[in-house]
């Protein structure tokens, strides 16, 4: 006698049965036939009801085993939902492809429920696969790692998808491999034809500092009360505008006061810019960091105000041009400020958007060396601004450690493009290129720094840029 097929045994299946029960018995089939173990027809309970519960499943498993990827601070991005869909739904419309090619229509829900069954077993081992190449390897070894990873899945894909297709529609071998290979063109197309955004991101934890023991506490009362004298003396060494001259203005922001790398980035980008870009008594950085905390204002959003107001009176707000430049952690539409055992409120892309405006600071060039700091570009657009990040709004940026002199951007961009050259248009472009290749040859995910150039500012920009290079060439000729 020979074995029914697969719609036969579930036709023949108790309408009675839990919906629970069909789903556990649908996705421990899934898991085996994703292992290779014998499974028969009989094995899955197939009917629009479990197809659509997998689904589900199959959508949750993915946002959890991603969001461990992710720890120890998670946060979720919804603009990742996209890619998954398309995932999906390219997946359901090979499924009906593969249904077709072999005369077999009704064979298309059985498909769906096996294979989105065994998704989830594949979708579980490829996010351990991915874990243990994240943390185990670096640099070339992660490359390797993560396309072997890659490889190793489209074969899993391949001949699970082969053995569901010879079971569910009774396909020959011959015949079953060409439309296996039709089934994972259609899982493999959307990875590179749709742009992979993350589902979670590593966002930077709030409570965190460079050394779990904490350092002797700062005199906190007497720390705040200094501050607004310490930024008028710093405003009051600030020179006026220029008539006639468009001058640039610099404030440097460093925001993490547990890791010296930011304070040290700013350090080198005031020098840079009194020395090459005429700044010299138009500059001014608030920090944290015990290191400047007698003579430095603090980096937060109070004193941001404070500077920018102040600089507002100095400055002419229709001709000379601001140069911010923002370098902490950074999460989601917030760069960090903390300066333990200080509560500083985080700076928020919508305040520092507020503090400009209300400043009436009109041409602005806004660079922020931090994580996912492409999410401000949205909020800091306008035709008279420039704005560059070291990331995209879904990406980590990297080089953020305590040993470290300079960021990966802020070195690219700070230490190295802009000593090739006084347009900042074109040292991000170099600053881009050179922090790519960066890590690419460490096997990071790219960063992908943002740029936004407004209509107006271009061509204020290549003024300044001129006026700049002749001084250097006069400078050169003494």
């Amino acid at each position: 006698m020979t074995e029914p097929s697969f719609e036969e045994t579930a036709a023949r299946e108790p309408q009675s049965s839990g919906i629970v029960r069909s789903l556990l018995r649908n996705l421990i089939a899934g898991a085996r036939l994703a292992f290779f173990l014998r499974i028969r027809p009989g094995s899955f309970r197939a009917d629009t009801n479990q197809a659509a519960l997998l689904a589900v499943v199959l959508a949750a498993a993915f946002l959890l085993f991603r969001m461990l990827n992710a720890l120890p601070s998670p946060q979720f991005n919804a603009a990742g939902l996209g890619p998954l869909a398309a995932s999906y739904t390219s997946f359901l419309l090979g499924l009906w492809i593969a249904s077709l090619l072999a005369r077999s229509p009704a064979g298309f829900l059985p498909l769906v429920v096996m294979l989105t069954a065994a998704q989830v077993t594949l979708a579980l081992f490829l996010s351990l696969a991915v874990a243990m190449v994240t943390v185990g390897l670096s640099g070339y070894g992660w490359w390797f790692g993560i396309w072997a990873v890659f490889a190793c899945t489209m074969l899993w894909q391949f001949l699970i998808g082969l053995r569901a297709i010879r079971l569910a529609l009774g396909t020959r071998l011959g015949r079953a491999l060409g439309i296996a290979g039709v089934y994972l063109a259609a899982v493999a197309v959307p990875l590179f034809a749709v742009p992979q955004t993350p589902l979670w991101y590593e966002g930077y934890d709030r409570e965190q500092v460079a050394d779990a023991a904490r350092p002797e506490p700062i005199d906190v009362e007497r720390t705040f009360y200094a501050q607004p004298g310490m930024v008028d003396r710093a405003l009051s060494s600030i020179a006026p505008g220029r008539p006639g001259i468009a001058d640039l203005y610099f404030v440097g922001f460093a925001g993490y006061g547990a890791q010296d790398v930011f304070m040290k980035e700013v350090k080198v980008a005031n020098r840079l810019f009194d020395r090459q870009f005429d700044t010299e008594g138009r500059s001014l950085t608030l920090v944290n960091n015990r290191q400047t905390i007698e003579n430095l204002p603090l980096a937060n959003v109070s004193n941001l105000r404070l500077v920018l107001d102040g600089l507002a009176e100095r400055m002419d707000r229709e001709e000379d041009v601001l140069f911010l430049f923002l370098t902490s952690h950074g999460a989601k539409d917030r760069l960090a400020t903390r300066f333990w055992p200080l509560q500083h409120n985080d700076l928020e892309a919508a305040d520092l958007r507020s503090l400009l405006d209300e400043a009436g600071i009109e041409w602005r060039v806004v660079v922020i060396s931090a994580c996912y700091s492409g999410s401000f570009v949205d909020e800091l657009r306008s035709d008279r601004t420039l704005v560059i990040t070291a990331s995209r709004a879904d990406r980590n940026s990297f080089g953020c450690s305590n040993e470290a002199d300079m960021t990966y951007f802020g070195r690219a961009l700070i230490d190295e493009a802009l000593r090739e050259t006084r347009s900042f248009t074109s040292a991000y472009d170099l600053a881009r290129e050179r922090v790519t290749m960066r890590e690419e040859a460490e096997g990071k995910i790219p960063s992908e720094p943002q740029i936004s150039v407004g209509s107006e500012i271009q061509a204020k920009l290549a003024e300044l840029t001129e006026r700049l290079e002749a001084l250097a060439e006069v400078a050169a000729d003494k």
